[in-house]
Order: C-alpha cells, then sequence, then structure tokens
C-alpha cells in the first residue's frame, strides 16, 4: 500500500513556525504532513545545499516512521524560495516525486546579492527579531512609529 506524504519546503526565512497553522489544517483533512526547518543551516553557498537538506531531513524522517522509501508517494509543496528548492530537488533527481505544487515560487537563480542577504539574515534578522518579540506591545509599537514603519490605512 502506497502511503502519500506532504513535504511542506518554507520560503525565507526558512522556519516551519510560520507554516503551522497551514500544516494543521491539512492534518485535519487526514493528509500526512512533514515539514522541516532550513532557516538554521550554516551559510551555505549556493542553494543546492538547501534542496539537500530538504531531502536527508525527508530521508530520516521516513527512518524513523520506518517507511520503506519505496511504499511512499511523495508531494513537495514549496512555497517562495521553497518553490525554487522543490524544483531542484525534482531538477536533480534528488528524490523521486509524485507532484509538486509551488506557492508564489521563487524561480530565478539567487544572485550572490540575494545570497549575501540571505545570510545576513539568518546572522543578524534572526536574533533581532527575538529581541523584538521579547518587547511588550506597547514598546514594539511606539519603536514602530519611531522608525516610521506604521501602517497609515484606516480600518
Amino acid at each position: 500500500m502506497t502511503t502519500n506524504i506532504i513535504q511542506l519546503i518554507p520560503g525565507n526565512p526558512g522556519d516551519a513556525y510560520y507554516y503551522e497553522g497551514f500544516v494543521r489544517q491539512l492534518r485535519e483533512r487526514g493528509h500526512q504532513v512533514v515539514v522541516f526547518d532550513h532557516a538554521r543551516l550554516k551559510s551555505p553557498s549556493g542553494i543546492l545545499p538547501y534542496a539537500q537538506h530538504q531531502v536527508d531531513c525527508f530521508r530520516d524522517y521516513l527512518r524513523e516512521t520506518n517507511q520503506a522509501p519505496e511504499d511512499v508517494s511523495l508531494s513537495l509543496v514549496g512555497h517562495s524560495i521553497g518553490g525554487y528548492i522543490a524544483h531542484l530537488i525534482e531538477a536533480h533527481h534528488l528524490m523521486p516525486v509524485s507532484r509538486a505544487l509551488l506557492l508564489f515560487p521563487f524561480l530565478a537563480r539567487p544572485s550572490p546579492t540575494a545570497l549575501r542577504a540571505l545570510r545576513l539574515w539568518h546572522w543578524l534578522g534572526k536574533p533581532l527579531m527575538g529581541l523584538l518579540s521579547s518587547l511588550s506591545v506597547s514598546k514594539q509599537k511606539k519603536l514602530i512609529q519611531r522608525l516610521g514603519l506604521e501602517s497609515h490605512t484606516e480600518h
């Protein structure tokens, strides 16, 4: 019997946390869903190591759940840069994929500048976001106003 598994590949910053609600809804509808972070990778050169990381995580998941790869039908769902990673997994035949769904995919080769920005985000942006999230809501609002980033839309 073939088991259908959906592997969700996150967009930037590569954190599975942002997809918890989506994953929960899929599971409530009876789907087996896995999602692996790639936010904590150590600044690989190029994007292919991110694809290989997703493949390695999926193979580890199959081993941990005692599922044979030949008994699995894999559907990749990639969001943004995750769509590009899904494309690489298929294009380089890193593992058998029955279908892929790309949600707002990033399909261009990332420029060296974009890759440097991604590395900078991993080094600086994530800790900064952690620091900001530790502030009270009123202090966050004051900081946003002070930086001139508040929304001017009326409700």
